[in-house]
């Protein structure tokens, strides 16, 4: 059987779209995190920056986030400034539902075993209560019901270590459905809104000098063997980034064949990738990496073309 056709199910570090699931689903509202994630458009393209790893996405999880609920056609409440009071302003927020909150930062998240190490890796939960000592989570990353001290907390929310944050203390709540969009639309919008990130990023490579897409790979390719990130490489940025491909590729199978074929390649190529990073495998990670780049670079122009 063509591995295209089996469909995976099972884990993978998807936050802010198993937040957002729980927070639609406390209103009645079921959706697919899959389908959160896709809509986002986190996980297109690539982006090398200077002195940083490797990203395999050039669109923000806060700004894909609320990318996906309007697609999905919620009104919703989004903070995007920092109130006077932020935890007081939580509590009354809280009282009216639950709130996604994020990005925070894992190295205050002092519940997760080895959180010391995480300092600047950014994190999406979901918070349901708030008392004087404590805020009340579901944590996506494995750990439902869980609490967090005040202070530790506010210092992850405050998030000053994550490269991408435009304010600190960022929460969404209070979604309502203003319309059921049908499926095709959905599809036409998502399209737009992904060849938005594609044209958006060509001004990356202009105006900060940063390397996106394709490009981007193949100059990680020339410097993976001493690039010293194999541990987040396999533990995170590849089995994601397999993840989210073969999502895309789900999503898009009903209406382009074509970039559902591309995007169930870049997912094998990712698999492939992980096990050759796994192993050491050097010279066959890199010959990997730039098949990866290939891939890419159809998917962006076949994408563009749409």
């Amino acid at each position: 059987m063509n591995p295209s056709q089996i469909v995976y199910v099972g884990n993978a570090h998807y936050c802010y779209a198993n937040s957002a699931a729980m927070l639609l689903a406390a209103s009645g509202e079921t959706v697919s995190p899959a389908l959160i994630e896709v809509l986002t458009g986190v996980g297109l393209g690539a982006l090398l920056i200077p002195g940083a790893p490797p990203l395999f996405s050039m669109h923000a999880p806060d700004e894909g986030l609320s990318q996906a609920l309007t697609l999905l056609g919620y009104d919703f409440i989004e903070q995007t400034a920092p109130p006077e009071d932020p935890i007081a302003s939580l509590r009354s927020q809280l009282q009216q539902g639950p709130v996604v909150l994020g990005p925070l930062d894992m190295g205050h998240l002092r519940y997760l075993h080895d959180y010391e190490y995480l300092g600047g890796v950014d994190h999406y939960v979901l918070a349901y209560e708030l008392n004087e000592q404590d805020i009340h989570l579901h944590d996506p990353q494995g750990c439902p019901y869980i609490s967090l001290d005040l202070e530790s907390f506010q210092q992850a929310w405050l998030a000053e270590q994550i490269s991408y944050r435009r304010s600190p203390y960022r929460l969404w709540h209070g979604p309502v459905r203003q319309r059921v969009v049908p499926q095709e639309e959905l599809y036409s919008q998502a399209i737009s809104a992904f060849q938005r990130i594609y044209r958006k990023a060509e001004n990356f490579t202009v105006q900060r000098h940063w390397l996106t897409g394709a490009t981007a790979i193949h100059a990680f390719a020339e410097q993976l063997q001493g690039a010293g990130v194999r541990a987040s490489l396999i533990s995170f940025s590849l089995p994601l980034g397999a993840k989210r491909a073969h999502d895309y590729a789900a999503f898009f199978k009903p209406y382009h064949p074509e970039l559902a074929r591309l995007k169930s390649a870049q997912s094998q190529s990712f698999g492939h990738l992980h096990s050759l990073v796994a192993q050491n495998r050097w010279p066959q990670s890199v010959s990997e990496l730039n098949v990866l780049a290939d891939l890419e670079a159809e998917f962006q122009d076949c994408l563009l073309q749409v």
